[in-house]
């Protein structure tokens, strides 16, 4: 097991094949390091608990199912999860803990996991009221290992990969052919500290680095962030290893001229998620080799007006 979070004595530890983000959603938890999302592999229909505690609370709400869990002094609320147990039952770290369920607020390429949050108070039906949370220090470890397998970012303003499944309508799933071997396919640096890149950039609007040091202070507010050599965004806030971006508006990704909607990177998942804007002119299959391009639309406009 992998301990992924740690806040207020209450520890979150997941199997070493899951995934899990927290930036990749655009809701206010999420924003605020107050959330994390767990994926269990791809298919699987049913998730293993990554806590300890008692279930207190359960709802099913306008299609959304929301669970509310006891842990010593403080509460764990759980959204798009129909739990095994029932109240005043308890869970153990690892057991399974439910079905994973389709929720109302799902966009099309989201894929079935649980949202989990830590607070004070037994209030499971706020959005808000989540406890801002710390990464574990095993967590911190493995990016400093991780990252230490990166003798060389990738200085190349694109990457290339493998199409390994195509889901029409949803998304496309590519394995980088030379990835990092870190936490997510995409290493980046910031003011000479490496990290990881997670989020779904540029569409929720936001995203986040996990860096191998615990000292965040190097990082300066409004920071700019750099990928492939296009300006993706600056970082607004910081939470020891974790740096948090506010990402551009006006940044494209593309692969041969195919313009999507963007990329989704989650830790612990050697895959990058490619989200077509449309499907109808779409020819892209499984095998396929592409490559993956990011440009700005400033550096498109500068470009054209150069080119005249």
């Amino acid at each position: 097991m992998l301990n992924i979070v740690e806040c207020r004595g209450v520890f979150l530890k997941i199997p070493r094949n899951y995934s899990f983000s927290f930036s990749n959603s655009p809701y206010y938890a999420h924003k605020y390091f107050k959330a994390v999302d767990i994926y269990p592999p791809l298919g699987d229909k049913t998730i293993a608990s990554p806590f300890n505690g008692k279930l207190v609370y359960y709802r099913e709400l306008h299609g959304e199912h929301i669970c509310g869990f006891k842990t010593g002094e403080y509460y764990i609320r759980i959204l798009h999860l129909k739990p095994y147990m029932d109240l005043g039952e308890e869970v153990g770290v690892g057991e399974v803990l439910g079905e994973l369920m389709d929720s109302p607020t799902f966009c099309p390429w989201t894929d079935h996991h649980i949202h989990v949050e830590i607070r004070d108070k037994p209030e499971f039906l706020r959005a808000r009221g989540g406890l801002e949370l710390d990464l574990a220090i095993d967590l911190v470890e493995l990016v400093r290992n991780s990252v230490s397998k990166v003798a060389k970012l990738n200085k190349n303003n694109y990457v290339e990969g493998e199409i390994i499944l195509v889901d029409k309508n949803r998304y496309i799933l590519v394995k980088p052919r030379k990835t990092c071997l870190g936490l997510t396919p995409i290493a980046i640096e910031v003011n000479g500290v490496k990290g990881f890149l997670e989020g779904g950039i540029p569409y929720y609007g936001h995203g986040g680095i996990i860096v191998s040091s615990t000292d965040t202070s190097h990082s300066i507010k409004e920071e700019i962030i750099y990928l492939y050599g296009e300006p993706i965004g600056y970082i607004d806030y910081t939470r020891r290893s974790y740096l948090h971006i506010q990402l551009y508006k006006d940044i494209v990704f593309y692969t041969r001229e195919i313009p999507l909607k963007g990329i989704g990177l989650y830790l612990n998942n050697p895959y990058i998620k490619l989200v077509p804007r449309k499907w109808s002119n779409n020819c892209l299959k499984e095998g396929d080799i592409l490559v993956l391009s990011l440009i700005s639309l400033k550096t498109l406009r500068k470009s054209i007006n150069n080119s005249y």
